[in-house]
């Protein structure tokens, strides 16, 4: 559908006419820079906190002038609209305040045109001085002048159109009510010229597209779809490509809206309704200080938040990938781990390893295992431009896996099943192999035979020289044990010195591995299976003494329960990378799953088997000052000496205090409990699992446990009750209901 827009051309005609917008200065959208914040990474966090989220309610996301200097949004409270302004005066910014055009009437829905000289809104106020307020909004516009705003004017050939983005070429996009009238809306564009077209099949379907925002070049369109945000890509045709949803791919809450992408592209806004996580308090919370907490950011009101717009490389079709930049240019995490390089690195065909990049920066090593087998995938950078990923040249005939760089970068180690003695045959136990870096690129594999007759697995080597690596037997016996971490040192003749574990604080009784030595042996990171606090990966810190002090868990928000290994650092050690296994997909849907919907599932990363993530390796230094990183072996001996008032305190003071570090599902507490039961313990056991049942209300497995302990202890009344419980919570439940039944049979009933 093309239709001109008489009223609207008039319009833009006598602004240009007037010189309206003269004074606003060279068209720089890069001078904004967010009002310094840091850019965030690929978890949402408030934009810009008591500024732009102020606990106002935001509605919209802020539009900026093309010159950086001018940022509007708008807030509500009930019925009323306001536009609020920021506005930069030589170095400062002023505001905000209600723009000069608004503050009366209902106003909403800011957007800049492409040259800063006109804004676009919609308003419920008079169409005439003097005249009744509108019963719905309209589309108006109000020039920006050199000393502020002029008169806003009302538009009517643009009424049914939500203006809400507009690309650098200065086209808008809007969304509006659908002509098939079936209550739907759908997505348009407005030329420059005034021409509306709608932005027709795939982007519009039966049901509600709203609220497009294209990045400025006009190739990516992200709006607001049936169940989130869905992104598009515009072909070379200049047709869009089938919507992809997006959701999926960042820690979404229910009420995110508003999707719209920054002045530059590289970060997406929303708007959203989040809650301040609890935390403990020493002291109690004081009356002042609610009142004081109704005055900002998440106040039970709408906030304006952002995130890296690197997730939309998840589902972006066909790419060339222009890599640029240290660590293939990626945007960094913070605090809270990332996907690494999704779509590029990891990307659904099972990645086996962290991303090993070499002392200079300039290549990356990684594993692509599952249906491939274990193979070296290589990057480069060439000409400022990263290259591949390929195959590296002196992988893919063998099953090759952990490569590790010396510390001059001008030696990769690796293991391999590959034949050490000739023939065509695969070895049954892993070597350890190494490369030269040469003239022209790396050289034939070398076998390492000392470290390959040790049986040796996953060496990682320090800048002086030692080796630490995992054996499954036992050097001093020769008898087969749990694998568990030694080291050896070079000497100086050649060859290396007789293995020595790292001992009782690094080696537990199960199974370590996978392991990264700093290059100054400050500490290890390894993985370990059959710990009391969790499976996953364990850092160990070098004490004064030169011990190895006692292995503490990494935390949940790394390890999240599941198989979490092979961390390495990157070239100048400000993050970490490591690999998880992991689906992102939840265990429900809303609607019955489709085939297709399982095969797109099977591809892509974080589809179960490993990908690589990577955090900002201050990480370590919060994990290293927490007090009690063994939340089972504080909260158990709490209950043991002073009952279950201090072990339910101490639970809650460590959870609140670390909420992103322990593991507070209901099996950290179920499983203390039954430990608790089986050494006698069972009124301790039943203060424990009492506690889970009052944190875990509404799952039936801690109910069923506490009534287990119950009639373990003879309380048949409590524990009735409690197995009642469980079946109303799941009717399902199978040792619920045998228990109820078998009691049933034993009073006869």
């Amino acid at each position: 559908m093309t239709r001109s827009t008489r009223m609207y051309l008039i319009i833009l005609t006598l602004l240009a006419a007037t010189g309206i917008g003269c004074g606003q200065g060279a068209l720089d959208a890069e001078s904004f820079d967010h009002f310094g914040q840091i850019p965030p990474g690929r978890i949402p966090q408030l934009y810009a906190p008591h500024l732009v989220s102020s606990g106002l309610s935001e509605e919209s996301t802020p539009t900026v002038s093309p010159n950086g200097r001018v940022v509007l949004w708008a807030v509500h409270d009930g019925p009323q609209h306001v536009i609020l302004q920021l506005e930069r005066q030589g170095d400062s910014w002023v505001g905000p305040e209600v723009a000069p055009f608004s503050g009366r009437f209902s106003d909403g829905d800011p957007v800049f045109s492409g040259d800063g000289r006109t804004l676009y809104f919609r308003s419920r106020r008079p169409l005439a001085p003097g005249g009744a307020v509108c019963p719905g909004f309209r589309t108006w516009v109000v020039p920006r002048e050199a000393d502020g705003w002029g008169s806003p004017l009302h538009v009517p050939e643009l009424d049914p159109y939500v203006i809400s983005s507009r690309d650098a070429a200065g086209t808008l996009y809007a969304a509006s009510e659908s002509a098939e009238g079936e209550g739907g809306w759908d997505l348009f564009s407005i030329s420059p010229e005034g021409d509306i077209r709608t932005l027709g099949s795939p982007i519009n379907g039966p049901g509600h597209e709203r609220f497009p925002s294209v990045t400025p070049e006009g190739d990516v369109l992200l709006f607001e779809g049936r169940g989130g945000p869905y992104v598009s890509f515009r072909g070379g045709d200049g047709a869009w490509c089938e919507p992809r949803f997006i959701g999926d791919r960042y820690p979404a809450a229910q009420r995110d809206r508003r999707f719209a992408f920054s002045h530059t592209g590289r970060e997406i806004l929303f708007v959203g309704w989040r809650f301040r996580k609890d935390v403990y308090r020493e002291e109690p919370l004081t009356y002042g200080e609610i009142l004081e907490r109704l005055e900002g950011p998440q106040n039970l009101r709408y906030d304006v938040y952002w995130m890296a717009s690197s997730i939309i490389d998840e589902v972006r079709p066909e790419r060339d990938l222009h890599l640029e930049g240290d660590l293939l240019g990626q945007t960094p995490p913070g605090l809270a781990p990332e996907l690494f390089a999704p779509a590029i690195v990891s990307t659904g065909i099972h990645e086996h390893s962290a991303a090993n990049f070499s002392p200079d920066g300039d290549e990356l090593f990684y594993v692509a295992s599952g249906p491939v087998g274990h193979t070296l995938l290589r990057m480069w950078r060439e000409d400022g431009l990263w290259r591949g990923p390929e195959v590296a040249p002196f992988s893919g005939h063998y099953r090759d896996d952990c490569p590790s760089f010396t510390r001059n970068g001008t030696r990769l180690y690796f293991t391999s099943r590959r034949p050490r003695h000739g023939g065509r045959d695969p070895e049954e136990r892993w070597g350890i192999w190494y490369v030269d870096r040469t003239d022209r690129g790396w050289g034939e594999p070398v076998l390492e035979e000392a470290l390959t007759e040790l049986r040796a697995l996953t060496p990682s080597y320090a800048r002086s020289g030692n080796v630490y690596f995992a054996l499954g037997w036992d050097p001093a016996t020769g008898a087969e044990s749990n694998v568990d971490i030694f080291m050896v040192e070079p000497l100086p003749g050649g060859g290396y010195s007789e293995p020595r574990s790292l001992g009782p604080n690094v080696n537990g009784p199960g199974f370590e591995a996978w392991h990264f030595i700093h290059p100054d042996e400050t500490y290890l990171i390894f993985t370990s299976y059959g710990r009391r606090t969790g499976e996953g990966l364990y850092v160990s810190f070098r004490e004064t003494s030169g011990e190895w002090g006692p292995a503490r868990w990494m935390g949940q928000a790394i390890n999240q329960g599941l198989q979490t290994r092979m961390a390495r650092l990157s070239p100048d050690g400000r993050y970490l990378f490591f690999n998880r296994l992991g689906s992102r997909f939840p265990d429900t849907s809303e609607q019955p799953l489709t085939h297709a919907d399982l095969m797109e599932r099977a591809v892509g990363p974080q589809n179960g088997p490993g990908d690589i993530f990577w955090v900002d390796a201050r990480i370590l230094d919060e994990i290293r000052g927490i007090e009690e990183p063994d939340l089972k072996g504080a909260v158990k001996a709490a209950a043991l000496s002073q009952g279950k008032e201090m072990a339910a305190r101490r639970y809650r003071e460590l959870t609140a205090r670390h909420p992103d570090y322990y593991d507070r599902g209901s099996d950290v507490l179920n499983d203390l409990g039954y430990e608790l039961m089986g050494e006698g313990e069972t009124g301790a056991a039943i203060a424990i699992f009492e506690l889970n049942a009052e944190v875990h209300a509404n799952e039936a497995n801690p109910h069923d446990s506490l009534a287990e302990a119950y009639l373990e202890a003879g309380d048949r009344a409590r524990a009735r009750e409690s197995y009642e419980r469980a079946l109303a919570l799941d009717p399902t439940k199978a040792s619920a209901i045998r228990a109820l039944r078998h009691m049933k049979e034993e009073s006869g009933l």
